[in-house]
């Protein structure tokens, strides 16, 4: 009870303190119909949200519904309620390396983003140089770090967002990438006979590039679909692979 106590304090005394953050998570322009991004390796890392204030912004979505311009923001943004969304979210829709179908399909990120269940983090997930949010997690028995990134590459005209995402660990230098497309809604829900509105995060496709590949995406937006052209890390006289997905 103590400790609860003591977490209260530490919160409510961040939030009054509060660091003003100003950091916003797109640059692409919202009149632009097209827009390459180009990713290679990158360990310099700015640090882009404090621990208060990360707290302070959990603790204010507990008790907020769900409403329309939460949805809005996510798709001008890709932020729910001014906070990064979770990297473990993200994750949790693809399938493991080794596997090819992913288990899960859609998350309430509004539920997943409060302080009660598996899905909080003390450690408040943060943004690099190159645009990247990046979450760290700490295994106490080995004490190595692994890192769960994301990269928003904007979103096409039918909705669907683009991410670039990033599996990494400071066990070795593999840095493995996926593409990742996700869309979303709000939808009802009953529990214990009330309803309520649910943020839903849904899977659409997904799209494995492989370990340090140096990728460039194109959204071509009015077409629903992306150029990507990729290259090998390991093999520098390889020729450039040119895809066209449309999820």
């Amino acid at each position: 009870m103590k400790s609860l106590s003591l977490f209260l304090f530490i919160l409510l005394f961040s939030c009054h303190s509060g660091n003003k953050d100003n950091t916003h998570v797109s640059n692409i322009p919202k009149d632009d119909t097209t827009e390459v991004a180009t990713q290679k390796i990158d360990s310099t890392i700015i640090k882009a949200k404090s621990l208060g204030d990360s707290l302070c912004k959990v603790a204010g979505a507990i008790n907020k519904p769900v409403a329309d311009i939460d949805l809005e923001e996510i798709n001008n943004k890709f932020t729910l309620r001014g906070a990064y969304i979770n990297p473990k979210l993200i994750f949790l829709l693809m399938p493991w390396l080794n596997d090819d179908k992913p288990p899960i399909l859609s998350i309430d990120i509004a539920a997943a983003n409060v302080g009660t269940n598996q899905f909080f983090t003390i450690q408040a997930p943060y943004k690099n140089v190159s645009g990247s949010v990046i979450l760290e997690e700490k295994d106490l028995k080995t004490n190595s770090i692994q890192y769960y990134s994301y990269e928003w590459l904007g979103m096409l005209c039918n909705k669907v967002h683009v991410l670039r995402c990033i599996e990494s660990s400071s066990d070795g230098s593999g840095e493995f990438i996926r593409l990742l497309f996700v869309r979303f809604e709000i939808k009802k829900y009953h529990s214990n006979a009330k309803q309520y509105n649910q943020l839903v995060m849904e899977n659409v496709t997904s799209y494995r590039l492989g370990d340090r590949v140096e990728n460039t995406v194109k959204l071509e937006k009015n077409a629903n679909q992306i150029k990507l052209t990729y290259k090998a890390f390991k093999d520098s006289t390889a020729l450039p692979i040119t895809k066209i997905i449309k999820p």
